[in-house]
C-alpha cells in the first residue's frame, strides 16, 4: 500500500486536469468550486503551494498583523453558500465577540475554524502538493509545470499567487497586460468535451471574481 505522499508524488507522471498554483484563500476556494460544483474529479486536480498546509501562509501573514476581525462580512468565505458561515455558527451555537458590526464581521479565530471545517469536510488537503511552482511551459496537450517536488502535467493551469508570489513575466507578456474581473456575472461549469487547454492568473481579486475569471478563460 503506498503512503499518501508516495501517491501524490506519483501524479508526477500522469496529466493532471487542473492544477492550482498556489494554496491560500483563491487557491483553496477554486479547488472547491472545480470539485463541488463543477464535477471535477478530486484525483484530477492538484493544489501546488510551497507550505506545510492550504491557508498555512495566510494564517501566518493575519497573525502577524494582529488581526482580530476581518473586514469582510459573513457571506464572504471558502465555502460556495454565501450563508455557510452563519450556518456553521448556528450548528456551533453563537458565542459573543464572534461578529463585529452591522454587517457582521467574522472574528479571525471563527473564520479560520471555518476554512479548516471546509478543508476537512471536502478532503482538499489531500489534493495538496508541497512544492514551488519555478517554469511553466505550453505543451501541444497543455503545460508542463517544473517544481521543486519534481516536475507535472496538466491540460489547465490557474495561477492563484499572493503578492509576494508574483510571476517572473517573459519579455513578450507585459504585467500591464493581465486583467481583473471586478463585476459580478452568474458562473457556469460547461461540459469538459467543450473545455480547452488554458491558462488562467488570478491575482488579487476575491474569492467570486477570480472563480468567475478562472471559469471564463478555462471553458473559452
Amino acid at each position: 500500500m503506498l503512503s499518501v505522499e508516495a501517491r501524490r508524488i506519483a501524479l508526477v507522471r500522469i496529466m493532471l486536469d487542473w492544477l492550482i498554483i498556489g494554496g491560500g484563500i483563491h487557491g483553496t476556494h477554486l479547488a472547491l468550486v472545480l470539485t463541488r460544483r463543477c464535477g471535477v474529479a478530486p484525483e484530477r486536480l492538484r493544489i501546488l503551494d510551497p507550505h506545510e498546509t492550504l491557508l498555512a501562509h495566510w494564517d501566518r501573514c493575519t497573525a502577524a498583523t494582529g488581526m482580530a476581525y476581518l473586514r469582510s462580512t459573513v457571506v464572504h468565505h471558502l465555502a460556495l453558500d454565501p450563508h455557510d458561515l452563519w450556518y456553521f455558527v448556528q450548528r456551533r451555537g453563537a458565542q459573543p465577540g464572534m461578529f463585529r458590526g452591522p454587517y457582521k464581521r467574522p472574528s479571525l479565530a471563527l473564520f479560520r475554524d471555518h476554512c479548516q471545517n471546509q478543508i476537512a469536510t471536502y478532503g482538499l488537503a489531500e489534493l495538496h502538493l508541497r512544492g514551488r511552482a519555478i517554469g511553466l511551459t505550453r505543451t501541444e496537450h497543455g503545460w508542463y509545470v517544473e517544481s521543486d517536488m519534481g516536475n507535472l502535467a496538466a491540460r489547465r493551469v490557474l495561477l492563484a499567487l499572493s503578492v509576494g508570489e508574483q510571476p517572473r513575466w517573459p519579455a513578450w507578456a507585459a504585467p500591464a497586460s493581465m486583467t481583473r474581473c471586478w463585476a459580478p456575472v452568474e458562473m457556469t461549469c460547461l461540459p469538459a468535451s467543450r473545455a480547452t487547454t488554458a491558462s488562467t492568473a488570478a491575482v488579487g481579486s476575491t474569492s467570486s471574481s477570480t472563480t468567475t475569471m478562472a471559469q471564463r478563460k478555462a471553458f473559452r
